[in-house]
């Protein structure tokens, strides 16, 4: 019995392991022929992560193919993946529940009613070509608040608001221009000259979320993944 117990669990792995593999060819296809573009693309490998992300079978080629779809997309400024437990300031921590993919994210938990702050230092500095900046919250409970400061040429700040007010993951996509922008600058702030990312809450404010994946988002992303 046990045996037999044993041969059905394999076939039913192998049954969800050739359904999902057939459904990661067709996404696949349909983004090389141009059907889909990699925005779409990654939403639906993220759907097959998420649903088949246990088959240790596949997940490594799932992650492959959802990876080289960001990639033309979004410009990785931070997945906490490599910080090694290293936290950004004393109120941050790397913990690897939740996360939103890859390895860890970074749980920020301020109780003080003073103000708070820790920063990141991106590496691509002009962002006069970038549409958006995108980040990963997740949050236990909505109701929060907090500010996002882009700190640029010669100390100037351009500043925009991140309003909490969901349970889970969500993906917040903050426009650097036009009329959908959340982001209000000092006079002379150019988006060229990029320094820093600033995470910072007002005094009399509490924060308790997780962040993952903080990326650039490209003006023209490919449309294929050719």
């Amino acid at each position: 019995r046990l045996g037999k117990s044993e041969v059905k669990e394999d076939a039913v792995l192998l049954e969800r392991w050739r359904k999902a593999r057939k459904h990661l060819v067709s996404v696949d296809e349909k983004w090389e022929k141009g059907r889909i573009d990699a925005k779409v693309a990654i939403q639906q490998y993220e759907a097959l992560i998420e649903k088949y992300g246990e088959i240790d079978l596949l997940y490594e080629e799932l992650l492959t193919s959802f990876r080289r779809a960001m990639q033309q997309v979004y410009i990785l400024i931070d997945g906490f993946d490599a910080a090694g437990g290293q936290s950004y300031s004393d109120e941050t921590e790397v913990v690897r529940e939740p996360r939103h993919w890859g390895t860890a994210a970074i749980r920020w938990t301020d109780p003080r009613l003073g103000e708070g702050k820790w920063s990141l230092f991106p590496r691509f500095a002009d962002w006069s070509e970038i549409e958006a900046l995108v980040l990963w919250v997740h949050a236990e409970k909505p109701g929060q608040i907090f500010e996002i400061r882009v700190w640029v040429n010669e100390g100037k700040g351009i500043k925009a608001p991140v309003a909490v007010r969901w349970k889970g993951w969500k993906q917040v996509r903050l426009p650097l221009r036009g009329k959908g922008s959340p982001f209000r600058g000092d006079p002379g702030a150019d988006w060229g000259k990029v320094s820093s990312i600033q995470f910072f809450k007002e005094e009399g404010l509490k924060v308790d979320v997780t962040i993952d994946d903080v990326c650039l988002e490209r003006s023209n992303p490919r449309t294929t993944g050719r």
